[in-house]
C-alpha cells in the first residue's frame, strides 16, 4: 500500500495543472453590498486597483478571477446552446464559470488555443462574449470551430446569448487528480460580482512582493481585508496535502512493519543457528567449508522470507483494491510496484539472516561436541 502511494503521490507532482504556478502571487477580497451596492462601484474598484497592482515595480501582469485553480469548484451553471433545442434548466449541461479580467490568463498562464482573450473593449454595453476550455470544445462542438457560434448561461440569460471569442488550455480546477471538466470565462466587466482573487504575476519570488500588492489594493480601500494570501506553488502544494498525509500515514506503518519483519526473521534464524550448533559443529568437523554454512542457513532465511513474501503478495492483491479510490495513475495491482516492494522485502530478509549465518560460520566443532 505504501509503494502505490509513493507511486501514485510522484505521479500527481508530475501532472500538468494547465498553467503556470512559478512567480505567482493571489490574494482575495469580497466587495460588500454596503460599501459596493452597484455593479459599476464595483468595477471602478477592481479597474482602479488593477492599474494600482500594476505600478509595483517587480509585477510583469496582473489579472483577477471570482476563483483561482485548485482552490475548490466555484461557481457551476447551466447553459443552453443557440441553434440547438433547450431543455429544461435541470437538464440543461453544466460548465464551471469564472468571471475574469481581460490579463487574468496572461497572468497566471492559461494557454490560447483559438480566438482570442478578453480585451477592454469587452463591457457591459459591448456584445456579450465568453471564453471556453477545451474539454467544452470539444464535448459540445466536436470536430467543429466554436469561435462565432453562442450559448446562453441561465444565470446571464438577461445579456442574451453570448458569442464564444476564444478557445483555452484545460485547467485542473478542483485538484490535479480530477479529469478536467467544462468552462467557461465570462468578463469581469460584463457581470463584476463582489468575489475577487487577484493573481500578480512578479518577476522574482512572489513573497517578496505580498506587502506591496498589498498596500497598493490598501491604497484603493484601506477597509478592505485580504485573505488566502498565498503563492500558487503553496496553493499546489495545499491541494496535494490529502494525499501527501495519506502517503506519510502508510509510509509511517510500512517502516515499522519493515522493521517488525527484519528483526523477526533475525530472531528466528539466530535461534535456529543456537539449536543447529551441533549438527554444524558436526558438518564443520566433516569438512563443510565455512561458506558451505553461511549459503546453508541463508537458504533457509531465504526460504522463510519468500514464503512470507508469497503469503503476503497474496493478501495485498486483495487488499489494495480497497485503496483504488486513493490511487492516481496507478492501478491497485500495479505488477511494478509489487515486484519492487517484493524485492525490498527479500533484501531485507537477507540481511537480517546475514548475521545469524555468519555467527553459524564460527562455530568452533570441537566446543560444539563437548557442549552435546
Amino acid at each position: 500500500g505504501a509503494g502505490l502511494m509513493i507511486r501514485s503521490f510522484w505521479k500527481l507532482q508530475n501532472v500538468d495543472p494547465g498553467f503556470d504556478t512559478s512567480n505567482t502571487l493571489t490574494m482575495s477580497l469580497v466587495l460588500t453590498w454596503i460599501r459596493y451596492p452597484e455593479p459599476q462601484q464595483r468595477l471602478a474598484f477592481v479597474d482602479r486597483t488593477i492599474e494600482t497592482i500594476r505600478a509595483v515595480p517587480g509585477v510583469v501582469s496582473v489579472g483577477t478571477t471570482t476563483k483561482i485553480p485548485l482552490a475548490g469548484s466555484g461557481s457551476t451553471q447551466p447553459f443552453s446552446i443557440e441553434g440547438r433545442p433547450t431543455a429544461a434548466v435541470a437538464e440543461q449541461p453544466m460548465a464551471q464559470t469564472r468571471y475574469i479580467s481581460p490579463d487574468y490568463f496572461r497572468a497566471i498562464g492559461i494557454p490560447l488555443r483559438q480566438g482570442r482573450f478578453f480585451s477592454d473593449y469587452d463591457r457591459d454595453k459591448s456584445v456579450p462574449v465568453v471564453i471556453i476550455s477545451e474539454t467544452m470544445a470539444h464535448r459540445f462542438w466536436p470536430g467543429e470551430n466554436p469561435i462565432g457560434r453562442r450559448l446562453t448561461p441561465t444565470f446571464h440569460v438577461e445579456q442574451g446569448a453570448r458569442e464564444i471569442v476564444g478557445v483555452v488550455g484545460d485547467v485542473k480546477a478542483t485538484g490535479l487528480d480530477a479529469d478536467a471538466s467544462a468552462m467557461m470565462y465570462l468578463p469581469y466587466k460584463q457581470a463584476p460580482l463582489p468575489f475577487i482573487s487577484f493573481v500578480v504575476r512578479t518577476a522574482s519570488n512572489p513573497e517578496s512582493l505580498v506587502q506591496p500588492v498589498s498596500k497598493a489594493i490598501y491604497s484603493v480601500d484601506k477597509e478592505q481585508a485580504l485573505t488566502n494570501v498565498q503563492t500558487m506553488d503553496q496553493v499546489l502544494r495545499k491541494s496535494l496535502s490529502g494525499q501527501r498525509f495519506n502517503m506519510t500515514l502508510l509510509l509511517t506503518f510500512a517502516g515499522v512493519a519493515l522493521m517488525l519483519a527484519a528483526v523477526g526473521v533475525y530472531g528466528v534464524m539466530n535461534y535456529t543457528v543456537t539449536l543447529r550448533r551441533r549438527e554444524l559443529g558436526i558438518r564443520m568437523a566433516l569438512g563443510a567449508e565455512k561458506m558451505d554454512v553461511l549459503r546453508l542457513v541463508l537458504g533457509q532465511g531465504l526460504i522463510l522470507t519468500l514464503i512470507g513474501v508469497g503469503a503476503g503478495l497474496i493478501s495485498a492483491y486483495a487488499l489494495t483494491r480497497l485503496m483504488a479510490s486513493l490511487l492516481y495513475g496507478v492501478t491497485a495491482t500495479d505488477y511494478l510496484t509489487f515486484a519492487s516492494v517484493s524485492a525490498v522485502l527479500i533484501v531485507v530478509g537477507l540481511v537480517a539472516s546475514y548475521l545469524p549465518a555468519r555467527r553459524a560460520t564460527k562455530v568452533d566443532p570441537t566446543i560444539a561436541l563437548r557442549a552435546e
